[in-house]
């Protein structure tokens, strides 16, 4: 705003510093309240992740509002010096439940009529708007007043399971076919979402198609992210899932034994890992292999292969600075 001197670098350090300096400037001429929603959807492989960019004490005019899932960023949040004040979210009471309703019908001009806005109204979780939000992107596409009224009938009622039910339906799409034909959809849709839930931070839309469909002939992982796309998110290049729960739905169908788990990693490792077949040195290769590679070796179970990484000395140079900057890697 007007009057604020304080420059903005880029260096996360001096940023740090300079988000206090002008949230002091700003609070006080004015009162200040900062909302951010969502935090445990925030990027975690940049330099600012933690808390330290959030001063521990807040001028008396300006308070920060944050929103979270319950999991490892509040946790961390509890663990501050100062830990922030908890207010545990409530269901949406009814006329929120109807407003969400209707704005997103007015979005996409459709309409529903008063039994199916109660039908869906009575499912366990719509109180919740991801339910509601989730649920009305199933029936938008559809025409009929006997189709939506089918498909309310049909949708789980808990957000989970609907997010189970959607992997379901993509998996049934006729839509998903080789070029023999064949309907692919169960095997592209289950390793498209093991590999998401396997990763670390997501994988880009071109990782995905070099594990899934070299090339992508047939534009079936085009199609899928497509798809998928209001329950996905991008962060730079990366594909990752939007929800919490999407991503649990993922975990619980498709990565659910450790065989699976085991499976999911070692492909994502054959995948990452430069050195296999070419015989070029570590120290030519991308950055993501060098974080990528050792991660989901060590998540394969693969112990030999991980011990002798450990001692490769041109994996460990080429390795050195990344390791500083990553503390996730093993």
């Amino acid at each position: 705003g007007a009057g604020l001197t304080a420059e903005i670098p880029e260096d996360p350090e001096k940023l740090r510093v300079a988000f206090a300096e002008i949230l002091q400037q700003a609070s006080a001429k004015k009162r200040v309240v900062i909302l951010l929603d969502a935090i445990n959807q925030f990027d975690p492989t940049t330099q600012l992740t933690g808390w330290s960019w959030l001063p521990e004490e807040l001028p008396a005019t300006a308070r920060v509002i944050l929103s979270t899932l319950s999991g490892p960023v509040l946790d961390s949040l509890r663990q501050r010096r100062q830990p922030p004040r908890m207010v545990e979210l409530q269901p949406l009471d009814a006329p929120d439940r109807e407003a969400i309703i209707r704005e997103f019908l007015h979005r996409y001009r459709k309409s529903m009529t008063d039994d199916q806005r109660a039908a869906l109204l009575a499912k366990a979780d719509a109180g919740s708007p991801l339910y509601l939000l989730v649920a009305l992107e199933e029936l938008r596409t559809l025409g009929t007043y006997e189709e939506i009224t089918d498909r309310i009938t049909r949708l789980p009622s808990e957000t989970q399971a609907l997010f189970t039910w959607i992997l379901n339906r993509l998996e049934d799409d006729d839509g998903f076919r080789d070029a023999s034909g064949r309907k692919v959809g169960p095997e592209l849709v289950s390793r498209f979402a093991s590999l998401l839930g396997a990763s670390r931070h997501g994988l880009s839309q071109q990782e995905l198609v070099e594990l899934l469909s070299p090339g992508d002939p047939q534009g079936n992982v085009a199609a899928l992210v497509q798809l998928l796309r209001p329950y996905l998110m991008r962060r730079s290049e990366l594909i990752d899932f939007y929800h919490g729960q999407f991503r649990a739905a993922s975990e619980q169908k498709y990565l659910r034994t450790e065989a699976q788990q085991h499976d999911t990693h070692a492909g994502l490792a054959a995948h990452f890992n430069h050195a296999k077949g070419t015989g070029q040195p570590w120290r030519a290769a991308p950055r993501r292999s060098l974080t990528e590679f050792p991660y989901h070796l060590w998540r394969s179970g693969a112990e030999p292969p991980l011990f002798s990484l450990a001692r490769n000395e041109d994996f460990l140079s080429a390795q050195e600075e990344v390791v500083r900057e990553d503390p996730d890697l093993p």
